[in-house]
């Protein structure tokens, strides 16, 4: 019933319920939290955004153009629009995130990328995307980020793609985490 009032609320484009995020075996996973039903209108749509972006950044660039993270913001910003209590928290969160890349050359997207990907990382935790994102999404995480901090961020494939040092170690990082999609 909800997934059917979300999708006629967001026009039928990805409204999808879920609950906690499935692992596979050998995957390590984040402390357990309460499982809670969150609808997020669009939850496809804005990892398909997510992953684009990252993919962009994770590419050696010729030059030094900043990324457009504009229809990540926009797509978030429409769910948050659309969602409420924590699905709407999500969604803002994300499209915030994203918003704050705008307008900045691309070192300082890739600094600030990390809310994105923390933001994204959690809305895909608490509602696994349909495996018409992916057939499967995996964490990856960078340990040498910001100043050896570390840094998470998503990927469709297991093939690293460092979006934080795309040109000077582009294969920095590992596979944390494996977030199976559920069936569309």
């Amino acid at each position: 019933m909800k997934e059917a009032v979300a999708k006629h609320l967001s026009g039928g484009l990805g409204a999808y319920a879920g609950g906690a995020p499935a692992a596979s075996k050998g995957a390590t996973t984040s402390p357990a939290a309460p499982v809670t039903k969150v609808v997020v209108p669009h939850t496809d749509d804005i990892v398909k955004a997510y992953l684009s972006l990252a993919k962009k950044l994770g590419e050696r660039q010729a030059d030094q153009t900043p990324v457009d993270p504009g229809r990540l913001a926009d797509v978030a910003a429409l769910a948050a629009g659309h969602a409420s209590g924590e699905a709407k928290a999500l969604a803002q969160s994300v499209s915030d995130a994203a918003a704050g890349l705008k307008g900045k050359p691309i070192a300082e997207q890739r600094k600030g990328f990390i809310a994105v990907s923390d933001a994204v990382v959690a809305l895909v935790r608490a509602l696994t995307p349909s495996d018409a994102v992916a057939p499967p999404l995996f964490v990856m995480h960078c340990p040498m980020a910001f100043d050896d901090k570390g840094a998470l961020w998503l990927q469709d494939d297991e093939t690293l793609a460092n979006p934080y040092y795309a040109t000077a170690m582009k294969r920095c990082g590992e596979v944390r985490e494996q977030i199976a999609t559920r069936m569309k």
